[in-house]
């Protein structure tokens, strides 16, 4: 009996020591090959960053409208803010498919120089509210000290709230669509802590469909095509 019982004591304490030191190794060995998050099929997080956004444009110079000589546009670029949802969906352990639904305040300038009847400069500001809902697919390289390198790339539908299309009281606005399409590509590197996902990565984002509306402006033929372009610092939390 005594002899049972020292068995199971024995036991008992090799289990008791045991279980920390090989959790610790799962771990360890977890790290080096696939991180725990990696093992969920679905995940959710969020973004949030800074955009410096501009216009690839074609104008034209040496434009008449009602007797004013417009001599030349400049377009003056600021930053801007970005926050949004990520929606990430694993297919493999080098392939994810994400949604990053995303809301992006956006400003421009446009400054409008003319020449006749006497130099002036005229200023018309783009401020945008800009919903963006990109599908995005990301491959990544396999896990390595707790880090992970990607590339991302894909479509996005993008809806401007504060589109100034539809508005008629006021000639001197530059006029963009509240309905655009876009391209994104996207590099950044995923760090692995013991219970959160960060990710520092640089976006860039060119349009595909031209925004710039003519209607009810003046010098409207300045402006041939406006295609959207935004550089974002984005850190991704998952």
């Amino acid at each position: 009996m005594r002899k049972r019982l020292g068995c199971f004591l024995i036991l008992g304490l090799a289990l008791l020591f045991a279980t920390p030191v090989s959790a610790q190794l799962i771990r360890k060995r977890s790290y080096k090959y696939k991180h725990p998050h990696d093992f969920r099929n679905f995940n959710l997080g969020f973004e949030m960053g800074l955009n410096y956004n501009s216009y690839l444009v074609k104008d034209y110079v040496n434009v008449w409208d009602e007797g004013i000589l417009l001599d030349h546009i400049q377009i003056e670029n600021n930053p801007g803010l970005n926050l949004g949802m990520i929606l990430n969906m694993n297919l493999h352990d080098n392939l994810n498919i994400r949604s990053i639904p995303a809301i992006s305040l956006e400003e421009r300038r446009f400054k409008y120089i003319f020449s006749l009847p006497t130099p002036d400069t005229q200023v018309r500001r783009v401020e945008s509210a800009i919903f963006d809902f990109p599908l995005l697919f990301q491959v990544r390289s396999n896990l390595h000290n707790r880090h992970r390198i990607y590339f991302m790339t894909g479509p996005q539908y993008s809806l401007n709230v504060q589109s100034s299309a539809k508005l008629r009281d006021d000639p001197t606005l530059i006029k963009v669509k509240a309905h655009t399409f876009n391209w994104v590509f996207a590099v950044g590197t995923t760090l692995y802590g013991e219970k959160i996902k960060l990710s520092p990565e640089f976006k860039y984002t060119i349009g595909l469909t031209n925004e710039y509306v003519p209607r009810n402006t003046s010098h409207a033929n300045a402006i041939f095509y406006l295609y959207r372009q935004v550089l974002t610092l984005n850190v991704l939390f998952e």
